[in-house]
């Protein structure tokens, strides 16, 4: 299905092709429709989580993917959508890590495009749910 293959692009570590496969998924995930049946569906929530972390293992953010605007607006966009699916922040999935860390890699560029902020703010909100996540936040100099 198209959501697995775009997810698996995702994962590459080719900045132009992780541009293309997040635009692609957003458009996938656009409307109530995509999001009712992405919202019922587990094995679409895992290969999002799944696709995300190559975008934040980078330990230097002017070698991340998030540097590049289109990546960091369309990876703010999908962490929105991953935060409404009902496995979001349950104890078995163990993905916390994944939202702290987007959170405060996202933080550090989010100068760059200011009309992230609104996507950024949704997803700290959400991902604040989590007293794992929010607790994070509040100790993150670069969230706070």
């Amino acid at each position: 299905d198209g959501l697995d293959r775009w997810s698996q692009l995702v994962g590459c570590f080719d900045v132009g092709v992780q541009q293309i496969a997040l635009g692609a998924l957003t458009g996938l995930l656009e409307g109530q429709g995509p999001l009712r049946a992405f919202r019922k569906r587990e094995a679409w929530y895992q290969s999002l989580t799944q696709a995300l972390p190559p975008l934040l293992h980078a330990s230097d953010l002017t070698h991340s993917p998030l540097s590049d605007p289109e990546v960091f607006r369309d990876t703010l966009r999908v962490a929105c959508i991953l935060c409404t699916h009902p496995s979001c922040f349950q104890p078995e999935q163990g993905d916390n890590w994944l939202y702290e860390r987007l959170l405060e890699q996202s933080a550090q560029v989010l100068d760059m495009d200011a009309s992230s902020a609104l996507e950024w703010a949704c997803l700290a909100s959400a991902a604040s749910a989590d007293a794992t996540v929010a607790k994070a936040m509040l100790q993150s100099d670069t969230v706070k």
